[in-house]
């Protein structure tokens, strides 16, 4: 999946779930931490979230003990998320809402209530199908991100990031070196022998 065409996409349109999508694609949420995640859990001056609930059909602990996390967010992650804060504060209004409070979902219907916990899933499919990407769910959205993180970034901290119960389960899942740094890894292996004679110059 190109998750720079897909993110290109729902933003040019200004879906209602663009935020949620780049929270998915960039920091590997998972849809119930999506669905769960308040206002009080993100502290944009800081450009932190941190995962303390889940919804499915109710409010729950997240997943695991480790998915309990808090997330470093880039700057435009939180410039989004201040632009979906915004916008949901506008459509509040029109319907006699008011503003959201701490407590409040970040992610909501215009009425204001919170989404299920499938519509991110199927709206995520719905528009790789109408963009022509590949076919994926919204859960193999998070395995790019965890992917393309895994191949720039410490493991340990790449396990923390996504929640998981150990940096083992990262390393088997998700780093897959390429034949290239293969290769390197072999190089500069036998370069770090000392050796008086070689048969390549």
């Amino acid at each position: 999946m190109t998750s720079g065409t897909f993110l290109d996409h729902v933003h040019e349109t200004e879906d209602r779930l663009a935020a949620a999508f780049q929270l998915v694609l960039l920091c590997g949420l998972r849809a119930g931490e999506i669905c769960g995640l308040r206002w009080a859990d993100l502290d944009l001056d800081e450009g932190e979230l941190t995962v303390t609930q889940q919804r499915d059909r109710v409010v729950g602990p997240p997943k695991t003990k480790k998915s309990r996390r808090t997330i470093q967010l880039d700057s435009d992650t939180v410039d989004v998320l201040r632009w979906h804060r915004k916008r949901q504060a506008e459509e509040r209004m029109r319907v006699g809402l008011g503003r959201a409070g701490d407590e409040d979902f970040v992610f909501t219907r215009p009425s204001g209530e919170p989404i299920p916990r499938h519509e991110p899933t199927f709206r995520f499919q719905q528009i790789t199908a109408k963009i022509g990407l590949p076919k994926i769910t919204l859960h193999q959205g998070r395995d790019s991100a965890a992917t393309n993180m895994a191949e720039r970034e410490n493991p340990k901290l790449v396990s923390e990031m996504l929640g998981h119960a150990s940096v083992r389960f990262t390393l088997d899942r998700y780093v897959h070196p390429r034949k290239e740094e293969r290769r390197a890894a072999a190089e500069r292996q036998s370069a770090a022998i000392p050796r008086r004679y070689r048969r390549t110059s």
